[in-house]
């Protein structure tokens, strides 16, 4: 072979070695996003249904009057982990969709 063949399978051998990567990377990023998608569409149809649900809106608006009045009883400045305690003593742990 002389250099000029070699030199021209050299570059189609790189040139596919590329395209490949190029196609894999592509090919991968679709997948992950499809992915993302199905994941997304998922917990979007979890929180409609615990909106939906009496127990979950008694437990946010029990919630809400708990955090005013922490707020509003509170001189000076609360952190947010402290306030989260005080949340959660006070109306306790969010209800579940498990039937």
């Amino acid at each position: 072979m002389n250099d000029n063949v070699k030199s021209v399978l050299r570059t189609l051998f790189v040139s596919a070695a590329l395209a490949s990567c190029v196609i894999a990377y592509y090919a991968c990023d679709y997948l992950k996003r499809a992915s993302d998608n199905e994941t997304y569409a998922a917990r979007v149809h979890a929180s409609q249904e615990l909106l939906a649900d009496p127990n979950f809106k008694a437990y946010m608006d029990n919630r809400q009057k708990a955090l005013d009045s922490i707020l509003g009883a509170s001189n000076s400045l609360t952190s947010a982990s402290s306030i989260a305690e005080q949340l959660d003593a006070a109306v306790g742990s969010a209800p579940s969709l498990d039937r």
